[in-house]
């Protein structure tokens, strides 16, 4: 498994395509000087013809080493795939040590580090406000406030079980500010319900933990510009800021018995596919088809904020 990370690491991958092109360029430009001075040794020997024969044994081995530094590449690669197939050595560092490849890893690093840096943010507010949670702990399940702020921006309709979001993006922090009620900063009806689900799952066995609850205004900003992925996709990936239903307080990532989890193996454990298949009994979904661990409550309305209004 190490050699296999290493082979995947797209630092160790430039370091080795580095020296396969030198090897390469070696094999090309050595033979090119052998086969120049090949050249003036024939000319000098056919212009002092008289004077003294041509040196036939020379000039036979620098053909024969020029021929063989122009093979080297190929004698290289035949060499550790054979080894590779019988196990001596691993051969996908060669093999992966190419620009597609060194393109593609580099690519999904930034990616992780941007989120990580994401996480590592939410994190902090998380913990900032962990000592709130005893304080406020006692809540209307109906309410619809934020403690320090003037109104939240998401409305619950306790008559038809609906959470209400607005048709426009925040701007600020200040505009969708973190619930004080419980240490993750979502709204309290929500809480309560993944409270509900993560508990039983506990019960059956699974452990599902949150990663993420509420995510500030800033924060999405930050994974916005963090992401290299182009326009046309990275909304499929990242929400546009102020309109992340993290920050309305009603969206939580999960991990499943420690794993994310993703798009090709959605239920890539059973407690994956526990709580996917039990998160409508507590008035929640799995609303996105390419994030299995981003879950959300059953029914929401509005958030019609339409195309998104910052750039990539």
């Amino acid at each position: 498994m190490i050699v296999l990370n290493v082979c995947q690491d797209y630092a160790v991958l430039t370091v080795i395509y580095i020296i396969k092109l030198v090897i390469s360029i070696l094999s090309f430009v050595v033979p090119v000087i052998l086969i120049v001075i090949i050249m003036i040794d024939l000319v000098k020997s056919l212009a002092n013809l008289k004077e003294e024969s041509l040196d036939f044994h020379k000039i036979t081995i620098r053909v024969i080493a020029a021929i063989a530094v122009f093979l080297i590449p190929t004698f290289v690669n035949g060499a550790i795939t054979l080894v590779g197939g019988i196990n001596l050595i691993n051969s996908d560092c060669w093999t992966n040590a190419n620009a597609t490849m060194i393109n593609t890893l580099r690519t999904n690093y930034e990616e992780i580090k941007a989120e990580k840096e994401t996480l590592n943010s939410s994190w902090n507010e998380y913990m900032q406000n962990v000592s709130q949670n005893d304080s406020n702990s006692s809540y209307n399940p109906g309410n619809n406030t934020e403690s320090g702020s003037t109104a939240s921006k998401t409305y619950y309709d306790e008559s038809s079980n609906t959470f209400v979001i607005p048709n426009t993006r925040a701007k600020s922090d200040s505009e969708i500010p973190r619930y004080t009620q419980n240490n993750l900063g979502v709204h309290p009806v929500f809480y309560e319900r993944l409270m509900s689900l993560i508990n039983d799952a506990k019960a059956e066995g699974y452990n599902i933990i949150v990663t993420t609850g509420y995510r500030s205004y800033s924060s999405q900003l930050s994974l916005w510009n963090g992401s290299s992925r182009p326009c046309d996709e990275r909304s499929k990936w990242v929400s546009c800021p102020g309109g992340s239903r993290h920050g309305f307080g009603i969206a939580a990532d999960l991990r499943f018995d420690g794993e994310k989890c993703s798009e090709a193996e959605y239920d890539c454990n059973d407690a994956a596919e526990w709580v996917h298949n039990n998160a409508s009994k507590y008035d929640l979904k799995f609303r996105l088809s390419n994030e299995p661990w981003h879950i959300e409550p059953k029914n929401v309305e509005g958030g019609n904020f339409g195309a998104c209004d910052k750039s990539c």
